[in-house]
């Protein structure tokens, strides 16, 4: 197909009003040119690429990092005439491009930062990262040229001492020019023809009557048209002009020298210049796409070899109001056909789909759904539209069969064709025939094919041919108002007796076009519209099903949400047990260190024994006193799961079933969190002490179950569980994280600690601004079982990792 042709395609799909829009959007005069002369983009990688890039900055965008203000005035085509040896730039020329390098030093300095700063950076923004960073570092150019021009051009006289000076004796030295004309002139007024000096020349001259020429001696400049007035500069006023002048020659030299030195100056950064000037047009036509994407509420289209996927799909170009689409098109499907009433939106569908392939190709998101997928094509071709050429002598039928033989013979199995209304304007059998044979011949050749039609026999052919599927638009059954909506597997009707007498035809001739249609075609639109409706109850029941299933997902989350309260106040209440042994343990261990130190060094009398036997009972009473709490709480924890788990939930006898005896040396499971230990001996009382992991408890019998009788798995919520599936990390990564989260990870990570008896372990938080660390020391600080914690080595992480010891303050 000709370039002609291509151009034709993308105007018919309206995709230059797109790009005129994406041009807008961008910063400078360089993104704009670089937008206009890309061109829609046929390899799979170099697409993806560019999603990637775009992706990045659309997400820094929406995470609120928006570039700086930034002025990128027009100033590449400067660049060319300065780089001839001795040419001198003006001032204005030179302030833009100081401008425009400022703004391009911003620009990178903003990414730069925005990229960094992400908690998590991704692939695409490294791809992004990859633009910004060579851009060449012409700071110092920028500075030289905007600390002595504004940026209209205006030389900045305060900042240059010479200029300053000049302008200082310029000032005064046209004060004293109009003292001594208005000196002149109030001598005698008569002899003027004003009281107002003018310029001739950039010289002061006095209005002198022409018939008082001999009495003023001076310089005559001009005579007035009328001759009735003589310009002329006294001999006292022609010294004081020329020094004026000599004065302004010494200023434009200074500000001569001024610009040709910075024209050196940009010319000595040629090079690095026109790398900046593409850096920055390569960065905003990808920010001008970010930009777009927002603006339009797009998603970026999935990548698939062939069929498409829009869902939601809308024309940029239409109003908010539009009604979103799907077309679905699945692998082996090659041919869409797409039947329904006229203003019924075939034709919007059509360029919907086509334009959204263009863009998608040209780098851009797409104003459609998540979810949405399209191939790479090698070209998009398109029919749409009135096509008559008077010009050519061409009839409407006669143009279009002529785009359409170009379309075929372009066409390959990677084109995208679109094809309105085929073979409609000429005889209808004839027509039909000719359409079917088109798109069979497009169906040989493997392109995918969208087409809209009216023919009746079309509808036929899309259900009985392989590879082919029918969609209508959709009408309102009782207004027949059309609804824009695209209905997949159906084809549709025209209703054109309907809609013409909604529009006034008279009755009596809309029963005899219906006498007209024949029967055939009448049972077939019967079976549409059975087709059709049975559809609709499809739908109706698929958004049935989706309201239950959101329903039955809501409840399981619900439950789920109690399930891990319940796991969550278990492990709160035993880490408050353990604190609570611990600092018992720690207590009776001292005061049983002073016992054995006074009786080995001192004498054994009775109030030592006495004491001897005091600790022994308090130490026998907390024992049972953290038994019946435990009980108490596992009584709990069991009813609340019961609660939780419902009805059918069987108890622990139920699974326990006939238990064997138990005997020392024995593994068995403790309690309801089924915690494995291994019995030590018989206790008073029908207990037993039973070794779990480093702590000793003394048990009920009760609540011990032989560890190789219990095939039953536990049904209650187990801490054990728990454990058993999150270990305690010995090195907790929390860079990353909000403060939030953070400390909730680490809640958990000292709560499993005491639970599995690790004694210490790391937490890595990085440095940064310190709001992880801070925050974290200050939770560590509250908990009473963390015995110390302290910042790693200097060679293991230091200010970025701290050590966590886990036990009692006292010991630490």
């Amino acid at each position: 197909m000709s370039e002609s042709e291509e151009d034709r395609a993308l105007s018919l799909l309206d995709f230059p009003t797109v790009r005129r829009e994406l041009c807008d959007l961008a910063m400078s005069e360089e993104g704009r040119a670089l937008l206009s002369r890309q061109a829609i983009l046929r390899d799979a990688l170099e697409v993806e690429a560019l999603l990637d890039v775009v992706g990045a900055w659309k997400s820094l965008l929406e995470e609120g990092a928006v570039p700086p203000p930034l002025q990128f005035p027009p100033a590449a085509h400067l660049l060319a005439p300065l780089a001839k040896e001795g040419a001198v730039g003006e001032a204005n020329e030179l302030a833009a491009i100081g401008g425009f390098v400022g703004s391009a030093g911003r620009l990178k300095s903003y990414l730069l930062r925005a990229l960094a700063g992400k908690r998590q950076r991704n692939q695409a923004d490294v791809k992004l990262l990859a633009y910004a960073e060579p851009m060449p570092d012409l700071g110092q150019l920028a500075d030289k040229i905007l600390s002595v021009l504004e940026a209209d051009g205006t030389v900045k006289e305060d900042k240059i001492p010479e200029l300053k000076r000049i302008r200082r004796q310029t000032v005064a030295l046209r004060t004293d020019i109009s003292d001594l004309s208005a000196r002149h002139m109030n001598e005698n007024r008569s002899l003027w023809q004003s009281d107002v000096p003018t310029q001739k020349d950039g010289r002061t001259v006095l209005p002198l009557k022409a018939n008082y020429r001999g009495r003023v001696e001076g310089i005559v400049h001009e005579v007035s048209g009328s001759g009735a007035t003589l310009f002329i500069e006294p001999f006292d006023v022609v010294e004081k002009n020329n020094e004026l002048v000599r004065l302004e020659n010494r200023y434009r030299q200074a500000v001569l020298r001024i610009l040709r030195e910075l024209s050196e100056s940009v010319r000595e950064a040629g090079v690095p210049l026109e790398s900046l000037f593409q850096s920055v047009a390569v960065l905003d036509a990808l920010h001008a796409r970010a930009r777009y994407a927002l603006l339009h509420r797009c998603s970026r289209a999935e990548r698939r070899e062939r069929g498409i996927a829009l869902r939601m799909a809308r024309h940029p170009l239409l109003s908010s109001s539009a009604v979103p689409i799907d077309l679905l098109l699945e692998e082996g499907t090659g041919v869409l056909i797409i039947t329904g009433p006229n203003t019924g939106g075939k034709t919007v569908a059509l360029k919907t789909a086509g334009l959204l392939a263009l863009m998608n190709q040209f780098g851009m998101e797409i104003p459609a759904a998540d979810g949405s997928a399209l191939p790479i094509f090698d070209a998009v071709y398109a029919d749409i539209g009135d096509e008559q050429s008077i010009a050519n002598s061409l009839s409407t039928f006669s143009a279009h069969m002529r785009n359409i033989a170009r379309i075929v013979d372009a066409s390959t199995d990677r084109s995208l064709v679109l094809l309105d209304e085929i073979a409609s304007d000429t005889d209808p059998a004839e027509g039909s025939a000719l359409a079917m044979a088109l798109l069979d011949r497009l169906r040989e050749i493997g392109a995918l094919t969208l087409a809209t039609t009216h023919l009746g026999v079309l509808k036929n052919y899309g259900l009985t041919t392989p590879g082919v599927i029918n969609a209508s638009v959709s009408l309102d059954p009782a207004t027949l108002a059309p609804t824009y909506r695209i209905v997949m597997g159906v084809p549709g009707e025209s209703h054109a007796l309907e809609i013409a007498e909604r529009n006034g035809i008279e009755a009596a001739t809309i029963a005899r076009a219906r006498r007209y249609v024949d029967v055939g075609s009448t049972e077939l639109s019967r079976a549409i519209r059975e087709l059709a409706e049975r559809q609709r109850e499809v739908n109706d029941r698929l958004e049935v099903l989706e309201k239950e299933r959101r329903q039955t997902e809501s409840e399981r989350r619900r439950l789920t949400e109690r399930e891990e309260e319940l796991r969550r106040r278990e492990i709160e209440a035993t880490s408050g047990e353990l604190a609570d042994l611990g600092r018992f343990l720690t207590e009776s261990r001292r005061t049983l260190e002073n016992l054995v130190r006074d009786l080995k060094e001192g004498e054994v009398t009775r109030e030592k024994t006495r004491a001897v036997k005091e600790f022994l009972r308090q130490v026998e009473q907390k024992e049972e006193e953290g038994e019946r709490s435990l009980a108490e709480e596992r009584r709990r924890a069991e009813e609340s799961a019961a609660e939780s788990a419902g009805p059918g939930r069987r108890s622990k006898e139920a699974v326990a079933g006939i238990q064997a005896p138990i005997q020392e040396g024995q593994e068995v499971l403790v309690g309801t969190q089924r915690r494995l230990g291994t019995v030590i001996r018989r206790a008073r009382g029908n207990r037993w002490v039973v070794a779990v992991k480093t702590l000793r408890l003394t048990v009920p019998e009760s609540e011990l179950t032989p560890a190789r009788a219990s095939s039953e798995p536990s049904l209650s919520v187990s801490l054990s569980d728990i454990t058993s599936r999150e270990r305690p990390a010995y090195e907790l990564d929390v860079r990353g994280m909000r403060l939030e989260e953070a400390l909730r990870a680490v809640e958990q990570q000292v709560d499993r600690a005491l639970l599995s008896g690790l004694a210490e372990f790391a937490i890595i938080h990085g440095m940064g601004e310190g709001v992880l660390q801070e925050g974290i020391h200050r939770y560590l600080r509250q908990r009473s079982e963390v015995g110390d914690y302290f910042f790693s080595r200097p060679e293991a992480g230091g200010f970025g990792k701290t050590i966590v010891l886990i036990g009692p303050r006292e010991q630490r």
